[in-house]
């Protein structure tokens, strides 16, 4: 008795139509996911400046100490400190599509020990096409953002 060997596979053809429906696939989902990317980028962006902000405000209430502000958008970074003995409380660098106040001078304010902010401000803040203004009233130093 003969067996029949029956072999079971693929063609070339076949496997070529899988793989390229896979590479369509995959180049498409990059340009999907990109909004998703832009918008998590700016809530996280805004998130952290305005929680920064409040520990900034926290720690001058608790160490009764001036804390000083600056936002150098050169170096894409902004950085909260108390005295020299103290050092930086917060230190951070944004992404580079971040773009604060589109002139290169340096933003600066203090928060005084009872934790009110010396000055009150409106920034502007482009991040991608998107335009914001990120306020800072004066007194407890309450924040928000608002879109243009």
């Amino acid at each position: 008795m003969k067996q029949k060997l029956t072999e079971s596979g693929f063609t070339l053809l076949e496997m070529l139509t899988a793989l390229s429906i896979l590479l369509v696939i995959l180049a498409v989902i990059p340009m999907l996911l990109r909004p998703q990317y832009e918008l998590l980028q700016e809530r996280t962006f805004f998130t952290q400046l305005q929680t920064d902000l409040l520990y900034a405000q926290n720690y001058a209430l608790s160490h009764q100490k001036i804390i000083y502000a600056q936002f150098n958008p050169m170096e894409k970074r902004y950085y909260f400190r108390a005295d020299l003995k103290t050092g930086m409380i917060v230190d951070r660098h944004y992404h580079e599509s971040i773009t604060i106040n589109e002139d290169s001078t340096p933003i600066n304010f203090t928060i005084t020990p009872s934790g009110n902010v010396s000055k009150f401000a409106s920034y502007r803040i482009s991040i991608g096409e998107n335009k914001y203004i990120f306020t800072i009233q004066i007194g407890r130093g309450r924040s928000y953002v608002k879109e243009q």
